[in-house]
C-alpha cells in the first residue's frame, strides 16, 4: 500500500468513521499488511471485475450560507446524471448497464492532466457506485473476512444489501452506527483545511504545487477504511455482491472568488481496495481472468482492451439491436481464453421477424476484432485509453474488424511485473486471448418492420459450440441511401496508403487498383463527399508519387500523363458516388510556411517518366507565383479541368491545400489566372473570417473550409439550438460547406468519441466532419516496429498544421483494409445524425401535431444534454457506453417513423 501514513488516519479520525470493527494504525498496518497477505485470500480487489455507476452533478462548496454549486456562467448545468436505482446493492439487482471496470492505477499527485485512475479525476464526479461479485460455495466455511479500503470522500459498504461499514458519512443525530439510507449525492464530510488550501489560504495548484502536494497535501486526500470485519453471517450460497458507495466531499470556500478558481482535484475516487478471506475454503474468488474459455458481453461503444476478462458470475446475455429500415447495426460478444484461441469460426442462422419475414444470413457480415497497440497520432502517440503503470507499453486495444477468422489468437500479454502488483495489493493480471466476435447486419430498405430473432454460434478447437441468442429490431423508418445523407463526411483516401503495409503488393498493379476500389466501397457506406487528387508527389499526405505523371520528350519538354488520374476519377465514381468536392492539390502550406530554412520549399515536385528509357524519378517543379509556375501548371490544370467536365463534375473542383495558411498574393494569382472561377479547399484554425482570400479586386472563395476552432461547445438547448445541417457563414459564399476537423478526434481517441462526434458536429452549429483520413497507416520497419505515420512523412512538407489528424478509419487486414471498430461506430451515429436532421427539419416547418412536436423535440433535447456531457468533461466519455444509449438511439428512429407517418396522414390519401 502506498501512502499510508499517520497524518492520513488523524485526518481520518478528526472526521469520524464508523465500522464494525476499529481499524488499526496505518503504521501498524504497513508492518504486517506483507504477512496479512501471505495468511489470506483475496476475494475482491483492484484486479477484479467492477460494475460501476458514475453519477456526475455540480460539486458543493462549503460556504459561509451553506452548500452551494459553483458560480456557473450560462446558469445551471444539466448533467443527465444516472444516480444508482433503488436497490443496487442487493444480490438480484441488474447491474448489465453499469460500466465494466478494473481499478489497476491509483491516483497520482497531479490531478488533471489525467493519470487518476480511481473513478474520475472529474470535480463533478458526485458519487462512485461499485458491485463487485464473488462466488460462495459453502458459508459456513468461509473464514474471516476483512475489508481494507482507499478513498476520496466518504464511502458505504454493504455485503448483499446490508450495510457492514461506512466512513466519513455524515450521521445526524447520532454518535456512532449506520444511519440507514443516504440520499443519492449527499455530502461527505469535510476534509481539513490542508487537503484544500496552502498556508496562505489560497487553492493549491496541481501543477505549480506538485511537490507539495505529493509530500503535504495528498496525504489528507486519501482516507482509510482499514481493518473492518465483514460479517460471513452476511454470506449466501452462489453469487454475493460486495456494493461500495463514495460520495464527495464539498470544496473550500477559497474555491469561490471573483474569477472562479478552477477545482483541479477530486474529493470522490476510489484510491485501493481489498476483501480478503482468511482461506479459500467455502468461497471463488474474483481477482483475475479464470481458467478456460469465456464468453461474455461488451457493449459496442466500450472500448476493449487486453486487461479485460468477463466476470464468471454473471451469464451471457442475447446480442440485442435496433435501427431503421435501410440500416446498418452491430453487436459484439467477446470469446477469451487464458490459452490460445484455435480454429474458430462463426456462423449466424437466418434472422425471423413477424409474419415469417425473413433476414437471410447473407445480410449479416461476422467480423472477428483483431487486438494491436493503437496508432500514435502526430502529436507523439499518446494512448488515452489507460496505460497500466506496470508495463512499459501502453496496453493493446481491439482495433480492427477482420472479415475471416484467424488460425490462431495468441494470449496477448503473460502476467504483471510481480513487484509492482504486491507493491500495490493486487492479486495480479493473468494475460488472456480475445476474439470479439461482430454481428453486423445490413437491414434492407424493404425490410417488415418488427422483432427478429435467430442464433449465433462460435466454435473453437477443444471446447464447447457458445450458442448465443441474437435479437434485433427493425423499426418502421426508412433511412436514405448514404449518397443522399444530408450529414457532411469529408473523408480523404490515400490511394499508395492502400498498399503500405502490403510487401506483396505493386504500386499501380490491377491488385492494388482492386484495393483502392474497396476502401471507395467503405467510404460510400459514410456517404462520403469529398475526393483528393494527389497531383504532386511528396505532399503532406504522404503519397510518394504524383497521380498525373509528366513524360519528359526528347526536345525537354513535358507531355501528361492522365491514366493513373483519369482510372481514379472513374473507380471512385463508380465504387463510392459523385463527389460533393474534388481537390486538386497544387500547393501545400507547410512546405512554404513551416519548414525549416534548410528544408524549405516554395514550389511542387512531381513525378517524371523518360519517354525514351522510361525512367521514373520525382523532379522539383518551379517556384510558385512565377511565370514558369503558371506556365507549368496551366495544361495541367486545364486538362484535369476537362477531364472533370466530362464526367459533370466541373462544378466540383477546387484547389488545395490550405492547411492552416494560405498561399501569397502571386501565388494565388497565378492559379487564378489559370482557374477563374474555381475555388479552394482550406483547413484553419477560426471558424470566421477565412471564408475569402483576395487578390487585387477579386475574391477568391473558400468553398470547402474545416476549422478547428468554434465547434465541440454544444449550446444548452433551452437557450439556443443551432442546426448545423443548415449552417451558412455570413461571410461565406453561398457554396460554401464548412465542417469540423476534430483535433480530439484521432487514431488513439478514446473508442467511444467516435460513436459521438458526428453528432457533436451538428450540435455545434457544422454540416459534418472532414479531414479524415482512412488508410494513413503506419509505417513499419522490417520487424514490425512502427517508424512514423504516412501523413508529414516526408521533410519538406512535415511541418506545421497538416490537414489530418485521424488516418486509420479502416484496418490494414491480411488482404486489404477492413472496417476498424471506429469505422462501425461512426457510422451507426452518422445514421442517427440522419434522423435527428430529418426531425429538425419537420419541426422547423412546423407541420407536426403539437404533442408530438412536444415529444420529439425532449427527445432531441435529451441527446443534445449528453453530447453536452461529453464535450464538458473528459470523464463522461468513460460513462456514455452505460448510459443506456441504445435505447436512446432506437427511441429516435421510432420518433422519426412516428413523424414519417404524421406528414403521411396530413397529405391523405
Amino acid at each position: 500500500m502506498t501512502n499510508d501514513r499517520p497524518a492520513a488516519m488523524l485526518a481520518a479520525a478528526a472526521a469520524g468513521a464508523w465500522l464494525l470493527a476499529v481499524a488499526p494504525s496505518a503504521t501498524a498496518f504497513a508492518d504486517t499488511a506483507g504477512r496479512e497477505e501471505a495468511q489470506t485470500v483475496a476475494v475482491l480487489d483492484g484486479s477484479s471485475f467492477w460494475r460501476v455507476r458514475e453519477s456526475f452533478a455540480d460539486p458543493l462548496i462549503q460556504t459561509a450560507d451553506g452548500l452551494k454549486p459553483p458560480p456557473a456562467k450560462g446558469g445551471p448545468f444539466h448533467y443527465t446524471t444516472l444516480w444508482p436505482e433503488p436497490g443496487w446493492a442487493a444480490c438480484d439487482f441488474d447491474d448489465s448497464g453499469w460500466g465494466r471496470r478494473h481499478y489497476f492505477i491509483k491516483y497520482a499527485n497531479g490531478e488533471l492532466d489525467h493519470r487518476a485512475g480511481g473513478g474520475a479525476q472529474s470535480p463533478h464526479l458526485r458519487q462512485l457506485t461499485l458491485r463487485g461479485k464473488f462466488r460462495v460455495t459453502d458459508p459456513a466455511a468461509v473464514g474471516r473476512l476483512t475489508l481494507r479500503l482507499g478513498f476520496r470522500g466518504g464511502a458505504i459498504v454493504y455485503l448483499n444489501g446490508r450495510e457492514v461499514a461506512r466512513a466519513h458519512i455524515p450521521v445526524p443525530g447520532k454518535a456512532e452506527g449506520p444511519a440507514g439510507k443516504v440520499a443519492p449525492g449527499a455530502p461527505a464530510e469535510m476534509y481539513p483545511d490542508p487537503a484544500y488550501v496552502r498556508p496562505d489560504g489560497k487553492p493549491y495548484h496541481w501543477w505549480t504545487d506538485r511537490d507539495t502536494i505529493g509530500k503535504e497535501c495528498w496525504p489528507h486526500r486519501v482516507r482509510r477504511l482499514d481493518g473492518a470485519v465483514v460479517p460471513a453471517r452476511l454470506l449466501r450460497r452462489g453469487v454475493n455482491v460486495l456494493g461500495i458507495e463514495i460520495h464527495a466531499a464539498p470544496y473550500h470556500q477559497a474555491y469561490v472568488v471573483p474569477k472562479r478558481t478552477k477545482i483541479e482535484w477530486a474529493t470522490c475516487g476510489l484510491v485501493d481496495v481489498q476483501l480478503r478471506a482468511a482461506g479459500a475454503k467455502g468461497l471463488v474468488p474474483n481477482v483475475v481472468r479464470p481458467p478456460g474459455v469465456q464468453a461474455w458481453n461488451v457493449n459496442t461503444a466500450e472500448r476493449l482492451c487486453d486487461v479485460e476478462y468477463g466476470d464468471p458470475n454473471e451469464t451471457l446475455r442475447p446480442l440485442a439491436m435496433a435501427v431503421a429500415r435501410n440500416g446498418f447495426c452491430s453487436a459484439r460478444v467477446v470469446i477469451s481464453s487464458d490459452k490460445p484461441i484455435r480454429d474458430p469460426a462463426a456462423r449466424i442462422s437466418d434472422l425471423v421477424g413477424p409474419g415469417g419475414a425473413k433476414l437471410p444470413a447473407s445480410a449479416v457480415q461476422i467480423g472477428y476484432g483483431r487486438f494491436d497497440v493503437p496508432p500514435g497520432s502526430r502529436w507523439g502517440g499518446a494512448v488515452r485509453d489507460y496505460k497500466l503503470i506496470y508495463r512499459k507499453m501502453p496496453v493493446t486495444r481491439e482495433q480492427g474488424i477482420l472479415l475471416t477468422p484467424p488460425k490462431v489468437v495468441d494470449v496477448l500479454d503473460k502476467a504483471l511485473d510481480e513487484a509492482a502488483r504486491r507493491a500495490d495489493g493486487l492479486s495480479g493480471y493473468v494475460g488472456g486471448a480475445f476474439l470479439p466476435v461482430w454481428t453486423m447486419v445490413e437491414v434492407p430498405a424493404d425490410a417488415t418492420a418488427g422483432d427478429y430473432a435467430g442464433t449465433l454460434t462460435v466454435t473453437l478447437a477443444g471446447a464447447d459450440p457458445v450458442i448465443v441468442p441474437v435479437r434485433l429490431e427493425v423499426i418502421d423508418w426508412t433511412l436514405p441511401d448514404p449518397a443522399d445523407y444530408t450529414f457532411f463526411m469529408g473523408l480523404i483516401q490515400a490511394p499508395e496508403g492502400v498498399a503500405l503495409p502490403y510487401d506483396d503488393v505493386t504500386l499501380w498493379s490491377e491488385r492494388h487498383w482492386e484495393m483502392i476500389g474497396r476502401h471507395f466501397d467503405y467510404l460510400a457506406k459514410l456517404g462520403n463527399k469529398v475526393l483528393y487528387l494527389q497531383v504532386g508527389a511528396e505532399s503532406q499526405y504522404g503519397n510518394a508519387e504524383s497521380l498525373l505523371r509528366w513524360v519528359r520528350t526528347a526536345d525537354g519538354t513535358h507531355a501528361h500523363d492522365l491514366g493513373r488520374l483519369q482510372r481514379y476519377v472513374d473507380l471512385a465514381l463508380k465504387r463510392m458516388g459523385r463527389p460533393k468536392f474534388v481537390v486538386v492539390g497544387v500547393w501545400d502550406s507547410c512546405m512554404h510556411c513551416y519548414a525549416p530554412k534548410d528544408r524549405k520549399r516554395n514550389y511542387p515536385r512531381f513525378t517524371e517518366v523518360d519517354a525514351a528509357t522510361g525512367k521514373v524519378r520525382t523532379a522539383d517543379g518551379p517556384v510558385h507565383g512565377t511565370p514558369e509556375a503558371a506556365a507549368f501548371w496551366k495544361p495541367v490544370l486545364h486538362k484535369i479541368r476537362d477531364l472533370l467536365a466530362d464526367r459533370r463534375l466541373d462544378d466540383a473542383m477546387l484547389l488545395g491545400y490550405c492547411a492552416d495558411r494560405r498561399p501569397g498574393t502571386e501565388v494565388l494569382k497565378v492559379f487564378h489566372d489559370i482557374l477563374p472561377g474555381v475555388g479552394w479547399q482550406s483547413t484553419n484554425h477560426h471558424p470566421r473570417g477565412y471564408g475569402f482570400m483576395p487578390v487585387g479586386d477579386a475574391k477568391i472563395p473558400k468553398l470547402y473550409l474545416a476549422n478547428v476552432w468554434g465547434c465541440g461547445s454544444v449550446p444548452d438547448p433551452a437557450k439556443l439550438r443551432l442546426y448545423g445541417w443548415k449552417h451558412l457563414d455570413r461571410q461565406d459564399d453561398k457554396r460554401t460547406v464548412r465542417v469540423w476537423l476534430d483535433r480530439d478526434l484521432y487514431d488513439a481517441s478514446p473508442i467511444v468519441q467516435f460513436r459521438l462526434a458526428p453528432e457533436g458536429a451538428i450540435l455545434s452549429g457544422r454540416r459534418g466532419l472532414g479531414q479524415i483520413g482512412i488508410d494513413f497507416w503506419d509505417r513499419r520497419d522490417k520487424h514490425g516496429r512502427v517508424t512514423g505515420s504516412m501523413v508529414g512523412r516526408f521533410p519538406g512538407t512535415s511541418e506545421g498544421n497538416l490537414g489530418a489528424y485521424l488516418g486509420h478509419l479502416l484496418y490494414p487486414g491480411p488482404r486489404g483494409g477492413v472496417p476498424s471498430v471506429a469505422y462501425v461506430l461512426m457510422r451507426e451515429n452518422i445514421q442517427e445524425c440522419e434522423a435527428r436532421i430529418f426531425l429538425e427539419q419537420v419541426l422547423l416547418d412546423g407541420k407536426l401535431p403539437a404533442d408530438l412536436a412536444g415529444e420529439c423535440r425532449k427527445l432531441l433535447d435529451e441527446r443534445t444534454h449528453w453530447h453536452r456531457n461529453w464535450a464538458y468533461s473528459y470523464s463522461q466519455r468513460d460513462v456514455f457506453p452505460y448510459s443506456g444509449w441504445e435505447a436512446r438511439s432506437a427511441a429516435l428512429y421510432e420518433a422519426a417513423g412516428r413523424a414519417a407517418a404524421a406528414l403521411r396522414a396530413a397529405v391523405g390519401p
